[in-house]
């Protein structure tokens, strides 16, 4: 088997191209988006909701190694509706996720149970179950 070498300028040009056009489609997409969602109320809703778009989608790109399992199920499940909406999912996942570590031993039992039983749906609804089932909501 022949092995291929790339020189690292090659190469990072090839990430910029690869950047740049993964760019490009989520700007397409936002404005695709934006202008079925909000075009009637003209261009400046347009701009501006493309704009929060852009940068949620940028955002959720430089977010640390440790969400990524909370960017890709905010991402799955709610893409459709934006890059937005799906950066306020992991950013309630990963505020909860930090306010669940700090419940610490005396929860550790209810929250053990709300993962089971929230499997899968994020940090977000295992803490607003624990906060249920410890007796009140204490979300806020």
């Amino acid at each position: 088997m022949r092995s291929i070498f790339f020189s690292p300028a090659l190469l990072s040009s090839l990430l910029l191209i690869v950047s740049a056009a993964a760019r490009a489609d989520v700007h397409e997409d936002a404005v695709n988006r934006c202008m079925s969602e909000v075009g009637e109320f003209g261009d400046a809703m347009v701009r501006t909701c493309v704009e929060q778009e852009v940068s949620a989608a940028k955002a959720l790109a430089s977010y640390p190694r440790e969400t990524r399992e909370a960017v890709a199920r905010c991402t799955e499940r709610l893409q459709g509706r934006g890059w937005s909406v799906v950066k306020v999912c992991v950013d309630r996942d990963v505020e909860a996720d930090a306010a669940l570590a700090a419940y610490g031993k005396e929860r550790a039992e209810v929250v053990q149970k709300c993962q089971e039983r929230m499997a899968g749906q994020g940090a977000a609804k295992v803490k607003e179950c624990v906060d249920r089932e410890a007796g009140g909501d204490k979300s806020q």
